[in-house]
């Protein structure tokens, strides 16, 4: 059993990432130190929600799995999960944008079709759209091939559903990835629930205006809206800058925010992370570098140095996997990242 100390920021995604890999190399694993330092220790609903879906999946046997505990132990099941026909039932707080990305990666090596039901939008978070239209893609580069159907969008508390389809990855390429290249164009999603499509309008003008400001103009869109209403209404914006080599994005949800706005920030979010340089944000970096720590040679991406989800995801593979990380200064926000799988030393 591997005994690793949490990480004291973002624990949620170290839970959820050391479980992964527990379940990948049927490991199993101890987490101590749980959030020792906040004022709210231990375990928090949400994640005491994923621990159990991971352990559903991998009948993995769990101990002190409660809400406020600062240990405790997973111990997965000697055979890979099985996902033919699966449904997964997630509920509030937990969201399927933030669960999906480990299921992409526990089941890289299957051929899968699971249904995800749960909510797919919330303020502050990334969207299913995201995960859709940024992630596939660049899964795609390195061969590994899936595609996620949106079946119905869920704001808040309200459950959507999505349906995960993957395919078995024989080997995953290296990837390198050193500049963000030239814009193609700009791709908009326009969403919302319990609105007509007037809402949706709103957001797309207050994006637009801000974009031209920037001498970015929207080429494409992509206008959904659905009438019938349940607990929650809400509504949201996807932007996607489409590159020759990648694709970048930015989204905002609400349920309360005047829509013109959310178009605006989201259009600001944007535009912030083209002006990085970078050719992965964070949500992209933290995803993509575990699948290419069992890539079939050396990976190269340019990175935010400063990033805490990158230095946290790479401190958990070598632990895990024995994968060896090279880091090399571009300037004071950005360093080269090279991924050695131990395979490959």
């Amino acid at each position: 059993m591997i005994e690793l100390q949490a990480s004291e920021k973002e624990p949620g995604y170290f839970i959820r990432l050391v479980l992964s890999l527990s379940i990948l190399t049927k490991t199993p694993v101890k987490i101590d130190n749980i959030r020792e330092k906040e004022e709210q220790k231990g375990l928090t609903k949400s994640d005491v929600m994923y621990i159990k879906l991971f352990s559903q999946m991998s009948n993995a046997k769990l101990k002190n799995v409660d809400k406020g505990k600062t240990s405790f132990t997973f111990e997965p099941s000697e055979e890979h999960p099985n996902c033919q026909t699966l449904v997964i039932n997630l509920s509030f707080p937990a969201l399927v944008p933030l669960f999906l990305p480990y299921l992409m990666f526990i089941y890289q090596n299957k051929n899968c079709k699971v249904r995800i039901n749960g909510p797919t939008n919330r303020e502050k978070k990334i969207t299913i759209d995201y995960i859709k239209d940024v992630i596939c893609p660049l899964l795609n580069e390195i061969n590994v091939k899936q595609r996620i159907d949106i079946t119905k969008r869920g704001y808040y508390q309200d459950s959507g559903s999505i349906i995960l389809n993957t395919k078995e990855t024989k080997e995953i390429l290296p990837l390198e990835l050193l500049k963000q290249g030239e814009i193609d164009r700009i791709r908009a999603i326009v969403h919302s629930y319990g609105y007509n499509d007037a809402i949706n309008e709103y957001m797309l003008d207050g994006a637009q205006k801000r974009l031209k400001l920037e001498n970015i103009k929207i080429s494409a869109i992509e206008n959904t809206h659905v009438e019938n209403r349940e607990k929650y209404k809400g509504y949201g914006i996807d932007l996607f800058a489409i590159h020759g080599n990648i694709v970048l994005g930015a989204n905002y949800t609400s349920i309360k925010k005047q829509a013109s706005q959310v178009g605006k920030e989201a259009a600001d979010r944007l535009i912030s992370t083209i002006a990085r340089k970078l050719p992965l944000d964070k949500h992209a970096s933290n995803i993509i570098i575990p699948f290419l720590c069992f890539a079939k040679g050396k990976s190269k991406l340019l990175v935010n140095k400063n990033d805490d989800f990158i230095a946290i995801g790479t401190d958990i593979c070598t632990k895990m996997l024995g994968t060896e990380f090279k880091m090399t200064d571009v300037d004071e926000d950005k360093m080269i990242l090279e991924i050695i799988p131990k395979t490959n030393k």
